[in-house]
């Protein structure tokens, strides 16, 4: 009945518990216990996630990405992922992406102290970009040019896992399909 309170409970559970492992176990029962409403046949969880090789990890010893892909398809999750991270999708705002060198995407080296490469290419295209400020206005115009620019790269969740490319644009189309347009 509070969206702002709902919100807000869900955001203080995620800041303590940001293992994206532990959430995609959790989540379906920490709405259910926190009195939200919530009815799995008109609402839809989904995981939003960077493809950072540091912080989530597909190795033998420690499948977190497959894990959390077979759980998220188990639960019937979205799972909606960016690799290497989030400002790839913001780079597909933008056609000059298609110029861009998918193995240093991929790989997003460390260019300055403070940036990776995909951040160095953006901030290129973007004027004043920051990882907590730009202009949503700008990219929100360009959001054909992204939907379009994304099907020139990966966008199947089980091999985003190693491939340059993201699939956010189908949560987009998703979103517009059942109306939600704001």
């Amino acid at each position: 009945d509070n969206l702002t309170e709902a919100c807000n409970k869900l955001t203080e559970y995620l800041n303590q518990e940001s293992d994206v492992v532990n959430i995609v176990n959790d989540i379906a029962d920490i709405i259910r216990s926190s009195n939200l409403t919530y009815d799995s046949r008109l609402d839809e969880i989904c995981l939003i996630v960077d493809r950072d090789k540091e912080s989530f990890l597909a190795t033998s010893e420690n499948d977190q990405y497959g894990y959390v892909l077979r759980t998220c398809q188990k639960k019937g999750f979205g799972f909606y992922v960016s690799n290497p991270c989030f400002e790839f999708w913001l780079l597909l705002h933008f056609d000059e992406v298609i110029k861009l060198d998918k193995d240093k995407l991929l790989e997003n080296p460390q260019i300055t102290a403070k940036r990776r490469y995909t951040e160095h290419e953006l901030r290129k295209l973007l004027p004043g970009y920051s990882k907590g400020k730009y202009s949503v206005g700008t990219l929100i115009k360009k959001l054909s040019v992204a939907l379009c620019n994304a099907k020139r790269f990966c966008q199947d969740e089980d091999l985003l896992i190693s491939e340059v490319g993201t699939n956010v644009g189908k949560l987009i189309l998703l979103l517009v399909k059942k109306g939600i347009k704001d």
